[in-house]
């Protein structure tokens, strides 16, 4: 049975989260299978990550947010226990060892943006226990609350390493927890007429944001927590949930992933203000049963896993999971073999735990051809997603304003984006112009939606319906600060003259965010 990784209470297939048993309503088969917690741009590739020398499993938990580091668990000891490791550039993996003290086992759970700082738990002399890795420093334990058995687990940290997130044990049970940079512990506080309990599972960039899951009533529901609110219960629900978690924050705090239950669905969720919670669907033929891990910086993609079942033998296994707004839920495995041509002959990608923040990065495990649990990273190309608009626009001569649209795609070998606007006044010179920072400030009779600096492309009219178009061609763009590449994100807007509305005589369009893809 050479799929298994055996680590104590270390051991956990996919849907992991060391510990935390919810909600007690949902069937014990179904918690048993959902437990847990350089190449070219333009290519894609996949790395096995392999494993520590003479043992034969591994599994990768997260990336950081560079995408240069990864982090998660590697069997050792013989295959008796776990370590800790740390994936870096073309490997090998790295032993982070365990505390002193107690039985032999640890494991990775969150890595900060630059992958200098890993955060987990170990055992150790006083139990199972939360862990800081520094790069140069090696782990220290971080403690436990007073009170209570001594079990406390570090799961997620933030972009600069200083706040570190998980739970701690006191007399009354687990609760989310966050540590600052000298190691200090602070309980979260009680969700609205909670008990306390919970754990804290993701953290965003600055630490300003946490999500978890905590007691709210008689389950466990995902919340958001600021130093200002404490834990909020995420607005809005699915059909039928009863309780739920939250495993995945964007960097602005924004947008949460996780995983929601009902009696008869898992579902895989995305939060956003304005949309509320939405589920993020199921792969076809499988089972209702998937969760959200992990999203990247702006929340617009979302790697996880869906379960599924063999309808031979009748036995669940899962399949890794990337979802954008574009495309939907699709199975990764299947994206890198039919999209990108890497052929994966008697591999069964499981979970995608983790993805940097720009999205090319994805790291997670799978069963190898041997049969064994091997964590991998997935490299994709600049992935293509349509532009969003965001800012203002204002009324003008022709009516309420002129709106910024396009045509093409962002795809900067294709070279194809079509610049365009309408509700323009017709007839009348226009330049669309760009930058990369957003802003939204007054200008001429409307706003700037787009930071200096800026950079203005060829002059142009309004058509006689007041709509303007302008092919970007941008091998043609001559100002080195203005240059487009693969992965770069710039802002677009339309000036345009008006002299008979306001008292500026020129107007501007809304914004539209482009982010360009290989």
């Amino acid at each position: 049975m050479g799929r298994e990784i055996t680590a104590g209470r270390m051991h956990e297939p996919p849907f992991e989260n060391p510990t935390m048993r919810i909600p007690p309503r949902i069937p014990l088969s179904l918690l048993l299978l959902f437990s847990a917690a350089s190449t070219a741009a333009a290519q894609a590739s996949f790395q096995d990550v392999g494993n520590l020398p003479g043992e034969q499993g591994s599994r990768l938990w997260k990336v950081s947010a560079d995408g240069a580091s990864s982090v998660g668990q590697a069997t050792a000891g013989g295959g008796t226990t776990t370590h800790a490791v740390r994936w870096v550039g073309s490997g090998p993996l790295e032993d982070l060892g365990d505390l002193p003290g107690g039985q032999d086992g640890s494991s990775a759970w969150g890595i900060d943006g630059n992958g200098s700082t890993i955060v987990g738990g170990s055992e150790s002399a006083s139990g199972t226990e939360a862990f800081r890795w520094i790069s140069g420093t090696g782990m220290v334990g971080l403690g436990d609350l007073a009170g209570g058995a001594f079990d406390s687990t570090a799961l997620g940290v933030s972009g600069d390493g200083s706040w570190t997130v998980g739970f701690g044990t006191d007399a009354v049970g687990q609760k989310p927890v966050r540590w600052d940079a000298a190691g200090n512990i602070q309980h979260l506080g009680n969700m609205p007429g909670g008990s306390g309990l919970g754990q804290a599972l993701a953290i965003s960039a600055s630490g300003d944001v946490i999500v978890g899951t905590g007691q709210w009533g008689s389950d466990y529901w995902p919340f958001i927590w600021t130093a200002q609110t404490g834990p909020q219960p995420i607005s809005g629900s699915l059909p039928g949930m009863n309780a739920g978690r939250a495993e995945g924050v964007s960097d602005d705090g924004q947008v949460v992933v996780g995983v929601a239950f009902s009696d008869t669905y898992i579902y895989p969720f995305r939060y956003a203000p304005g949309s509320g919670m939405q589920s993020l669907g199921y792969l076809p033929g499988s089972v209702f049963a998937a969760i959200a891990k992990d999203c990247t910086a702006d929340g617009r993609i979302v790697v996880g896993s869906n379960m599924c079942r063999d309808p031979h033998s009748g036995q669940y296994f899962h399949k890794a999971t990337i979802w954008d707004p574009v495309n939907g839920l699709r199975e990764l495995q299947q994206v890198l073999e039919n999209e990108y041509g890497i052929a994966l002959p008697g591999w069964e990608l499981w979970l995608a735990g983790g993805i940097s923040a720009d999205g090319r990065v994805i790291a997670g495990y799978g069963v190898n051809p041997k049969g064994y649990y091997r964590g991998f990273i997935a490299t994709l190309p600049w992935p293509c997603l349509d532009p969003t608009s965001y800012c203002d626009t204002a009324p003008n001569s022709a009516g309420p304003g002129a709106l910024m649209v396009w045509s093409g795609s962002t795809s900067a070998s294709a070279n194809d984006l079509v610049l365009m606007a309408s509700g323009a006044p017709p007839n009348k010179p226009a330049i669309f112009f760009y930058g990369a920072d957003q802003t939204q400030v007054p200008f001429g009779d409307g706003f700037r939606c787009v930071g200096t600096p800026i950079f203005r492309l060829p002059v142009i009219s309004t058509d006689p319906l007041g709509n303007a178009s302008f092919p970007l061609d941008i091998t043609a763009i001559t100002n080195p600060g203005g240059q487009i590449q693969p992965g770069d994100t710039w802002n677009f807007q339309l000036w345009y003259r008006d002299p008979s509305h306001g008292s500026a005589g020129y107007n501007v369009s809304d914004g539209l965010e482009v982010l360009f893809c290989d």
